[in-house]
């Protein structure tokens, strides 16, 4: 029993023993907790998070996990295609994915699945930002009118709206300063063209700031026609910045457009 796993089974208020003496049992007056013990003759636990899941190629993997969250119980193969990632690299994420209780297998078949969407919403989220994102980040740059994004026509110039604009155009809830983009390189100088960007010398407080990324997945149906990115990463994408207005937004993008999947 791993004390992630553990720690679940507690909040769910499910008492257990292992067959190392890890145990919680409450039964007043008696209460009985053990956590820590491992299996003998093991210097290290099989079954210990290895932190993988939350490193860059994992992160790709679990961003395919939380858009279709059945894709966890797909054969290895389909999951790497899927997540353009390594073969071996789907393995070590669902193995840590379990290891955390992030991911449980059914008793009676060998059939996997997702066991807390939200806490790995959550995880991914704050990983993200600083495990892949930044790693991605093409340029920054300003332009010289505000709206200029509206007069884009996405698919013609191969980019996806990330951030406050996908946010608005999901929710129309959020007015856009920020433009946040994930593209490839080579549609960056007619994109720069259409939209007057430039690369500032020193940006300014009020300044918007367009900020281009590569485009780490293969966009599916719903983002090619919509030219949105999923608002998974859109919410990534908010949540990054700490401002009030933005994490405002990002639980009204979650709550409609999110939590949903999981049901």
């Amino acid at each position: 029993m791993n004390p992630n796993l553990g720690e679940r089974l507690r909040e769910a208020g499910i008492q257990y023993m292992d067959t190392v003496g890890n145990s919680w049992i409450h039964q007043p007056p008696l209460h009985v907790f053990v956590q820590g013990n491992r299996r003998p003759g093991r210097a290290v636990d099989a079954q210990a998070p290895t932190g993988k899941a939350m490193q860059k190629a994992g992160l790709k993997v679990v961003l395919q996990f939380l858009k279709t969250p059945d894709l966890v119980n797909e054969p290895y193969r389909t999951i790497a295609d899927r997540a353009g990632a390594a073969l071996g690299a789907v393995g070590d994420v669902i193995k840590d994915l379990q290891a955390s209780g992030l991911v449980v297998q059914r008793p009676s078949s060998k059939d996997r699945q997702i066991a807390d969407f939200g806490r790995l919403l959550d995880k991914w989220t704050e990983a993200y930002p600083l495990k892949l994102r930044r790693g991605l980040l093409l340029g920054r740059f300003v332009a010289e009118d505000r709206p200029w994004w509206q007069k884009i026509v996405p698919q013609n110039y191969g980019v996806l709206w990330g951030g406050e604009v996908a946010t608005q155009q999901h929710t129309w809830y959020l007015t856009p300063r920020d433009v946040t983009i994930y593209t490839t390189k080579e549609h960056i100088p007619a994109l720069a063209k259409a939209g007057r960007l430039r690369v500032p010398q020193r940006l300014q407080p009020d300044e918007p700031l367009v900020e281009i990324f590569e485009r780490f997945w293969q966009p599916d149906e719903g983002e090619e026609g919509t030219g949105l990115v999923h608002p998974i990463i859109a919410y990534a994408d908010l949540v990054a910045t700490g401002e009030a207005r933005n994490l405002e937004a990002a639980d009204r993008l979650r709550e409609e457009f999110i939590d949903p999947i999981a049901r």
